[in-house]
């Protein structure tokens, strides 16, 4: 039984380890904790325990800046993670990567943008921009317009600049400024 223990432990370790190797920002002792917590329903006080033991092994390090305290991945600890790596069972792996959004190499996955166009009875075309993050839609839009020559201009600066029509749309909402 102990053994096992030995063992579940070193792989909780690992996991730690690999959280910070692949996260794309700095984490905090609190957000790396969240993450555990929320993902994978490990005890509050373990994590300090392992962050202390891996910490104090030269394993990860704290940087402390003015704003916040970041955890560092040190060279022992990629080391470490580099050679035990398989270890890690392949669920942990990709519940980290659907955390941080990653594929399944760890790259990020970027958002997807579609744009699709439809003609009406009427002579209109309608014109459907999306947003798709992780295979869900995070936003739609129908647009109803003119001519085909319209519905190709939308759609080609969605491709384009999805993020600044994206970001102004919600703004408009959420800015409660009338505009007229």
């Amino acid at each position: 039984m102990f053994q096992n223990n030995t063992e579940e432990v070193a792989k909780q370790k690992l996991l730690l380890l690999y959280i910070l190797d692949v996260s794309p920002k700095s984490l905090t002792k609190e957000k790396l904790s969240e993450i555990l917590i929320d993902n994978f329903n490990m005890n509050f006080f373990i994590i300090q325990q392992y962050l202390s033991e891996l910490t104090s092994g030269g394993f990860i390090s704290l940087d402390i800046n003015e704003v916040n305290q970041a955890l560092v991945l040190e060279k022992g600890g990629s080391e470490t993670l580099d050679y035990f790596k398989s270890k890690i069972t392949d669920s942990m792996i990709s519940k980290v990567h659907k955390v941080f959004n990653l594929n399944s190499s760890g790259n990020p996955i970027p958002i997807q943008t579609e744009a699709n166009s439809y003609p009406r009875n009427n002579g209109e075309i309608n014109v459907n921009l999306k947003l798709i993050e992780m295979e869900e839609t995070v936003f739609s839009l129908y647009l109803s317009v003119p001519n085909q020559e319209q519905a190709a201009v939308l759609m080609d600066k969605w491709k384009k600049t999805p993020d600044y029509y994206y970001k102004s749309i919600i703004e408009l909402f959420i800015d409660n400024k009338p505009t007229i």
